[in-house]
């Protein structure tokens, strides 16, 4: 199943995975841990290093290096990263649920009586 983020085409099965699911899950509440500290920095520019750097960091984990660098390129800024974090968190609710429910709708209770 393929699915886009930030307009690059991701392989969405991964994320059915319960392990790369698991990972997801928990790059999603690391990388919100770490804007709340990134916000207690005396420096700005840490601040935005610690943001983009922990999304860099989820989106290479769970999809790879080469979907990181199509996503981010050389050199990236913190609403290029609050953006691509924004659609990361909605992918399983908007992508991938909804072609589970596709796939899983077959199986229905009903279909099978009829």
């Amino acid at each position: 199943m393929k699915g886009k983020l930030a307009g690059v085409a991701v392989e969405l099965d991964a994320l059915t995975d319960p392990d790369v699911a698991k990972a997801y899950e928990d790059s999603i509440d690391e990388i919100l841990e770490k804007m709340s500290e990134a916000k207690l920095k005396e420096r700005g520019s840490d601040g935005i290093r610690m943001q983009c750097e922990v999304v860099m960091t989820a989106i290479q984990n769970v999809f790879g290096e080469d979907i990181k660098n199509k996503i981010f390129g050389e050199h990236t800024n913190l609403i290029k990263c609050l953006d691509v974090f924004e659609e990361y968190m909605n992918l399983y609710p908007k992508q991938v649920v909804p072609l589970i429910e596709k796939k899983s709708e077959k199986y229905s209770r009903q279909r099978i009586e009829h």
